[in-house]
């Protein structure tokens, strides 16, 4: 008979678990959950299993403690998906990354990606920041590909600004530069991986119209990408004029 998540935590704490009837020892019960925890606390970044969790599921499966259940536990924690929904960008081998995490920064930074062409006025450090900024404003539990899309959206986001800048400063060198570097972007990698609904072919159409130096549709990329470049003024019908060019299969 199934028992309710709150019932199992206390016969956890409690040390009476049952297997196929038989009442497990306390003794094992509690080096099972202090094993875990202590595993746990030593991984971060890394998905973390609780306890319970990880005692649950040896002892659900029918394992005895004895010299190799440390191994056992410590591949279970190693473990980085917990059940991705369908929807999901996780893959079953993927990492998943807690955003809350106190060293979220240092992982952060040791997983920039080094290719990336920063816009004029960034700097790697000052993209590291953005993103471990808005990724820990809503703490969670993410894969590591959205922590990679957040570095490529940051920078995509400032080559906007930047051809918009350059365009009210009548510089067209500076437009050129930023082209070059926004025709690129519809193929970066993370921003592909986790395209389902064909973002990158609305990206390369408003990049090809501001090579043709088309800046309203430059301010409605704006808009629509929450760009701090925008200007203000609606363009919602403009952004649906696009959406019905570029990927009218998302209408």
């Amino acid at each position: 008979m199934a028992i309710t998540d709150d019932e199992l935590d206390g016969r956890l704490r409690s040390g009476r678990v049952e297997i196929r009837g038989e009442i497990l020892p306390s003794g094992v019960v509690s080096a099972l959950i202090s094993d875990t925890r202590a595993t746990a606390r030593g991984r971060t970044l890394r998905t973390r299993v609780t306890a319970v969790t990880a005692a649950v599921a040896i002892v659900l499966s029918g394992i005895v403690a004895g010299p190799a259940t440390a191994d056992i536990v410590q591949k279970f924690l190693a473990q980085t998906v917990l059940n991705p929904s369908v929807d999901s960008v996780a893959s079953p081998s993927e990492e998943m990354i807690d955003t809350g995490a106190s060293d979220f920064p240092e992982y952060a930074a040791s997983i920039y990606p080094q290719w990336l062409p920063i816009a004029p006025g960034q700097t790697q450090q000052g993209v590291i920041a953005r993103v471990v900024a808005q990724q820990a404003a809503t703490p969670a539990l993410t894969p590591e590909l959205n922590v990679q899309r957040s570095f490529e959206t940051v920078v995509y986001t400032a080559w906007m600004g930047e051809w918009i800048a350059a365009h009210d400063a009548g510089d067209q060198a500076r437009m050129n530069a930023a082209i070059a570097v926004l025709e690129d972007t519809p193929t970066w990698p993370a921003l592909v991986a986790t395209d389902g609904g064909g973002v990158t072919k609305l990206m390369a159409g408003f990049v090809a119209e501001m090579a043709d130096g088309d800046a309203e549709v430059a301010q409605a990329a704006a808009q629509y990408d929450g760009n701090p470049a925008w200007d203000g003024i609606d363009r919602d019908a403009l952004i649906a004029e696009l959406f019905a060019k570029y990927i009218p299969e998302a209408l």
